[in-house]
């Protein structure tokens, strides 16, 4: 559908709510993309909507060419997108970037927030880029890559597939990611505009304005979930631990046998947690 000119993919999933219901926003993260959350939406499906965007520039959603792809902005499209889907409120879901553009919507859009989850979320300078973008950041490096990537043959999926396995890291049980979630991955990011898409994202990163955005969203925070797997060897659970105590009031949930790739490896705890959350929210916060 298009959203403020730019034309995204959205994949709406489970029942038809009350009215006025908020629904479940899903955001991935870099080098991810909608996908991420298909089994996690699949277990909520009796119990809740979801509405699951691929972002600005990422799977198979537009790369704009007249803004930016950072996290204010795509928060900015979000809000439009419920507006659109004619959604007041919603949960908002985001791994890894897909968190930062969560906590940029809480404070662009307070009262459209229910409820916020972040999973596996990098919110300040010191944990970002990871090593395996800091290339793209690169004008000439990234420029190089993106057209490594456009090279076609076996060279650009065995590329992005790397490229994948390095921002995930090992699971939680030290292997790389399983090959059906490289392949649709690699799939994306060597589409025509993959690349270039994948290095708009990073650069206009700004985990500055980010880390301003969690302290807005620490002043009056909405209900906060805090998910993390307990073997992320890219953002430290007790960085994560970190997050959470920022945050007042905030729930701290780290999950076994997970990695940075939480959403994929432990999806039917991942639903669980977020059900259980929403289920236990005070009376005053579920009236929004």
């Amino acid at each position: 559908m298009v959203v403020d000119g730019v034309r995204l993919r959205v994949i709406k999933h489970g029942r038809d709510g009350h009215p006025g219901e908020p629904v479940l926003l899903f955001v991935h993260g870099l080098g991810t993309t909608s996908r991420l959350w298909a089994d996690v939406v699949r277990d909520l499906e009796h119990e809740h909507r979801s509405v699951v965007p691929d972002l600005a520039g990422c799977g198979r959603s537009e790369r704009p060419r007249r803004r930016n792809c950072s996290p204010t902005a795509q928060a900015q499209l979000l809000i439009s997108l419920l507006d659109e889907l004619g959604h007041e409120r919603a949960v908002v879901v985001g791994h890894d970037i897909g968190g930062m553009v969560a906590v940029h919507l809480a404070t662009l859009a307070p009262g459209r927030v229910h409820a916020l989850v972040l999973v596996a979320t990098p919110l300040h300078d010191e944990v970002w880029p990871p090593s395996a973008a800091v290339p793209l950041t690169i004008p000439l490096a990234g420029r190089a890559y993106s057209q490594a990537l456009h090279l076609g043959g076996t060279i650009a999926p065995r590329l992005v597939a790397g490229f994948v396995a390095a921002l995930a890291g090992p699971t939680g049980v030290g292997e790389p990611p399983p090959d059906a979630e490289l392949s649709a991955y690699t799939a994306a990011l060597t589409s025509p505009d993959g690349p270039r898409g994948l290095r708009d994202v990073v650069c206009a990163v700004d985990a500055a304005a980010a880390t301003a955005a969690l302290g807005v969203v620490a002043a009056e925070p909405p209900p906060t979930l805090v998910l993390w797997g307990e073997e992320d060897s890219r953002l430290a659970p007790a960085y994560g631990e970190g997050i959470a105590r920022a945050i007042p009031g905030a729930v701290w949930v780290p999950v076994a046998g997970a990695g940075h790739l939480v959403p994929t490896e432990r999806p039917e705890r991942v639903a669980e947690e977020i059900s259980g959350f929403l289920a236990d929210l005070p009376a005053t916060a579920a009236a929004g």
